[in-house]
């Protein structure tokens, strides 16, 4: 299990399939960031959820060329820090309010696999409603619900099962990336705390986006909200 998951599903692994993939799906936020560049010589950015590694697949380099700022909110992070490399900030802020930050306050808001985790579907309303009032345009990608592999236990059909079954299978083993649980409790919140979305959902939730579906051997693995207006 852990061979196949470093090959297939490691983000830290360069030559990963997860890793090839998220280089690949990469090209749409870049295309954003040198649209909004033309036209103004910056773009800040937010990254709802977000860590520093992940922007690491763009370079620093690329991001100073570009005068790209990056505001890394996440429940992780307590209150606001400077990074002090001119790029990147840290904000403690939760997805479903992000009253801290004005409307339109950034050029590009951006999550990556962060909307399934945010909780029940009137979370995920707010968070998707939240990621759209804080910038121009918007970058949201999450798991397709409907891909054979749950990404996260690792556990072909496993978000199909009822969800008795899979706290029990949770009470059991630990699944994937995600341990054993220690109680019942544990393991509902684990269960729950993984909603995949549909691309109806999806459509649902950024009814103004363009959904693009990444593809692996003819299924799709992710969707992809792009919404807002990046102007040329």
């Amino acid at each position: 299990m852990a061979v196949f998951r470093s090959i297939l599903w490691d983000n830290t692994v360069p030559t990963s399939l997860a890793s090839r993939m998220r280089a690949a799906r990469s090209k749409y936020l870049r295309d954003m960031i040198e649209r909004v560049y033309s036209r103004k010589g910056s773009c800040s950015v937010v990254d709802v959820g977000g860590d520093r590694e992940y922007w690491g697949m763009f370079g620093q380099s690329y991001l100073r060329s570009r005068n790209v700022t990056i505001v890394l909110a996440n429940l992780k992070f307590e209150g606001e820090s400077d990074a002090g490399d001119g790029i990147f900030r840290y904000v403690g802020a939760d997805a479903r309010a992000l009253s801290r930050f004005e409307g339109k306050q950034f050029d590009i808001s951006h999550s990556n696999s962060l909307i399934e985790h945010v909780g029940s579907w009137k979370d995920k309303k707010s968070a998707a409603d939240e990621t759209r009032r804080i910038a121009h345009a918007y970058y949201v990608q999450t798991p397709n619900y409907w891909f054979p592999i749950e990404p996260h236990f690792l556990v072909p059909g496993f978000q199909f099962l009822p969800k008795p079954a899979r706290i029990a299978l949770l009470r059991k083993r630990g699944w994937g990336w995600v341990e054993r649980a220690e109680s019942y409790s544990d393991a509902a919140e684990l269960v729950e705390g993984c909603d995949l979305l549909s691309t109806t959902e999806m459509k649902t939730l950024f009814p103004d986006a363009e959904i693009i579906r990444e593809r692996f051997m003819l299924l799709t693995k992710s969707l992809i909200a792009i919404g807002g207006r990046v102007e040329a």
